[in-house]
């Protein structure tokens, strides 16, 4: 396949998913700024994607429109490449537009990958929360996935086992957890530094380009933490010789403070109540145990069943109303008649998810994402200083 091609499949995946979650409030402000890229009246091949957002053929099409056009329209090109360069929008695609590997993917990919085709309806409206006896909770969500993967890994990542394994199909704990990644998240409100880190409008332009690995690179030196939600994805294998049975999830060695005051890059998340995901942790539990999202206990009904050589992947989201969190997650396995625990986290970190607060509480403050209209189009979406003391969350236009 040639790298057109390769480049319309990425493009048209990313369009499909904007579209699906155009319904949403801010899904809808992203497919509005498409829209305006493409002006009045718009195209036919844009009217027919929005009305059937999970149409292959639909987003492919008008990739190719968007292709032609780019190519004969310098103009559109600009306008189409500042639309798509923004932060939210190169969120998204990192997390759905990846282009097939010919080979079979790593667990990372496959983690991503599914997890994309399984969230991308539940992220078509506002962002929820799970509510328990009507009040909003404290809760980690989770969503358990096929990662479609076979053949397990040597090595574990991010994970320890607790307890003495049983008869093994190799050497090791009974279930291998093949790979930990905390995926970026487009629909978290963004991202707090634990310090009061100033920039200046060079270095703000800098951390604003499109491709965000100096932003990235940013949130690593300073430890920055996700505000509000936090996707984590966790391949699992079955390594004994026999099938093996999660049994149980748990939240250990949780650590909740008070939340961080540094530096907030705030890029306007979704909000709302009512459950997006069907399993969550309520971390104000005295005992946080798996829940469905009507409050029942999720373990109580459901098993993870794992043949040897079997992967899946556990993919969950991690929210917080209350505190700044970090935690790891345990394994509860049953080989035969033993049972055993073992302990996952982030490398041999914990674990973090932190609440959003009023802007006053912050040091420092940057406003971008969905909350910065430049009359500029390449630099809408860029992080611009604003003062927490008069910030309310309205769009800045500059």
């Amino acid at each position: 396949m040639s790298d057109d091609s390769n480049g319309e499949e990425r493009l048209a995946a990313l369009l499909r998913a904007v579209a699906e979650m155009a319904d949403g409030t801010h899904g809808g402000l992203l497919w509005s700024g498409l829209a305006d890229v493409f002006g009045d009246p718009a195209t036919a091949e844009l009217v027919a994607l929005r009305s059937a957002p999970d149409d292959a053929a639909a987003a492919g099409e008008l990739a190719r429109t968007v292709t032609a056009r780019s190519s004969a329209d310098e103009a559109f090109r600009a306008a189409f490449a500042a639309w798509r360069g923004q932060q939210r929008v190169q969120a998204i695609e990192r997390v759905v537009g990846a282009p097939p590997d010919p080979a079979p993917p790593s667990p990372r990919r496959a983690a991503v990958l599914t997890f994309a085709r399984q969230i991308r309806h539940h992220l078509a409206g506002p962002w929820g929360l799970t509510v328990i006896g009507g009040v909003v909770a404290t809760v980690v969500s989770g969503l358990l996935l096929n990662a479609f993967i076979s053949s397990p890994a040597d090595t574990a990542a991010g994970a320890a086992a607790d307890t003495p394994a049983a008869s093994s199909h190799s050497a090791g704990p009974p279930v291998v957890v093949n790979d930990v990644q905390v995926i970026d998240n487009p629909f978290s409100h963004g991202t707090v530094l634990p310090d009061a880190v100033t920039l200046n409008p060079a270095h703000l332009t800098q951390v604003s380009q499109h491709n965000g690995e100096d932003f990235a690179a940013l949130v690593k030196e300073h430890h920055g933490v996700p505000v509000d939600a936090s996707l984590v994805s966790v391949a699992v294998t079955g390594n004994a010789d026999q099938p093996v049975r999660i049994v149980d999830l748990k939240v250990v060695n949780r650590n909740c403070t008070a939340p961080l005051t540094g530096t907030y890059f705030f890029t306007g998340g979704p909000q709302g109540e009512g459950s997006v995901i069907p399993i969550s942790f309520d971390l104000d539990m005295r005992e946080p145990v798996a829940l469905t999202s009507d409050g029942q206990g999720y373990f109580a009904a459901h098993t993870i069943s794992l043949a040897p050589g079997e992967q899946v992947t556990l993919a969950f989201t991690s929210v917080t109303k209350q505190s700044y969190c970090r935690y790891e997650l345990q394994l509860v396995i049953l080989v035969g008649s033993n049972r055993m625990t073992q302990t996952v986290n982030d490398g041999g970190k914990p674990f973090e998810v932190l609440t959003d607060q009023p802007f006053e509480k912050y040091t420092n403050l940057y406003v971008g994402g969905l909350r910065h209209q430049d009359a500029d189009p390449n630099r809408t979406g860029s992080f611009i200083a604003a003062d927490p003391a008069t910030y309310h969350g309205e769009v800045i236009k500059s």
